[in-house]
């Protein structure tokens, strides 16, 4: 395959179970090498990163994961704080950047509820937050709706669509094409590894 993204493009990655929607993104953001070819993002080879310049690259990324994985001894807090202690912020920066991520969602009165309480649409909020709590050019998501109720489903889409209004770029795979309907954005199909339209 072989495709552009323009930065500030939302770019949904659709395609039957098995496809390839994960691995690429999981490609992109640097977790698995690719066996042939390259994958460039603003001016990173990707392919032939060393690991300091892939931690670096990352760092200008997000990623949603389809089941959260949020690390569930920890408070929904601490959670979303991780990526910003990474990058080296003092307290007083961690707490008012994440008290900043959950007050549009509704969830300041949950920072010190322990993650393992939460509903599953809960934590893929909180995932949502922890992936953008930096505010990264790049936002990539993969099923973040998959295990959700239509409810808390919208919840999740709504993000993205406001985050996306500011600049954000975002790849989001999903099979669901009731999003793709009530989101219309450019759309990449896979099949079996192969990129078979993009419209």
């Amino acid at each position: 395959m072989s495709f552009t993204i323009d930065r500030g493009e939302w770019v949904f990655i659709t395609g039957p179970s098995g496809a390839g929607k994960s691995t690429l993104l999981n490609l992109i953001f640097g977790i698995l090498e690719p066996t042939a070819g390259d994958i460039t993002v603003a001016g990173v080879h990707i392919a032939h990163a060393a690991d300091r310049e892939l931690r670096r690259y990352r760092r200008h990324l997000g990623f949603v994961f389809q089941n959260a994985r949020l690390l569930d001894h920890l408070s929904v807090f601490e959670n979303i704080a991780f990526p910003l202690h990474i990058r080296g912020f003092s307290d007083a920066i961690v707490e008012k950047l994440v008290y900043n991520a959950l007050e549009p969602l509704n969830m300041t009165n949950l920072a010190e509820a322990p993650a393992s309480t939460l509903s599953g649409g809960e934590k893929q909020k909180v995932a949502f937050a922890r992936a953008y709590v930096t505010k990264p050019p790049i936002v990539l998501a993969d099923e973040p709706t998959g295990n959700l109720d239509a409810e808390s489903g919208q919840v999740i889409m709504e993000l993205f669509r406001k985050i996306h209004m500011q600049g954000t770029t975002v790849m989001l795979a999903t099979h669901d094409e009731s999003w793709i309907r009530r989101y219309p954005q450019r759309r990449i199909i896979l099949n079996r590894g192969y990129l078979t339209k993009d419209l």
